[in-house]
């Protein structure tokens, strides 16, 4: 979908560890843990019916958070001025 318009292709199921241990402390749905534009912008995840402990968690680890796709398409959509049709 996005790799033609210049954004790198999300994970599934990533998993966030803690840097110190390397233990697991959560796995997003759908993430983009160097930005949409590897290393041009922050981290992104996609998460999806998580509690908001969760959501919360992600954003203090530098992840900008969406808990919809709908709400992830239209920042995609604002922030890199495409149409929703060039997403599908």
């Amino acid at each position: 979908m996005g790799e033609e318009l210049g954004l790198h292709q999300g994970n599934l199921s990533y998993e966030l560890t803690d840097p110190e241990s390397g233990d697991q402390m959560v796995i997003f749905d759908l993430d983009w843990p160097e930005g949409l534009q590897e290393g041009l912008s922050q981290p992104v995840t996609v998460l999806i019916n998580l509690s908001q402990e969760v959501l919360s968690f992600a954003s203090r680890a530098g992840f900008r958070c969406f808990n919809s796709v709908v709400e992830f398409k239209q920042y995609v959509v604002t922030t890199y001025d495409f149409t929703l049709k060039a997403l599908e």
